[in-house]
């Protein structure tokens, strides 16, 4: 909604992330709910982690199916 704070939303979202990540041996985040795909590099910067989400899933598929000349 366009009221929705997404400062605060965000903040909140790190603090998740960051917990997790402190109370678990982890090797990277996957984020399955496309609405936080705006956050992952506010959370890779707090946890240090690589975060995954479905745009770069979307991303990576891409790059493989269509890769650059190199000039």
């Amino acid at each position: 909604p366009p009221d929705m704070d997404t400062d605060a939303l965000g903040r909140e979202i790190v603090i998740a992330a960051a917990d997790l990540a402190r109370e678990n041996t982890l090797d990277a985040l996957l984020f399955e709910c496309t609405d936080l795909c705006a956050f992952a590099r506010d959370v890779q910067n707090a946890v240090g982690l690589p975060v995954y989400d479905m745009n770069s899933l979307v991303e990576f598929a891409a790059f493989c199916v269509r890769r650059r000349a190199y000039l």
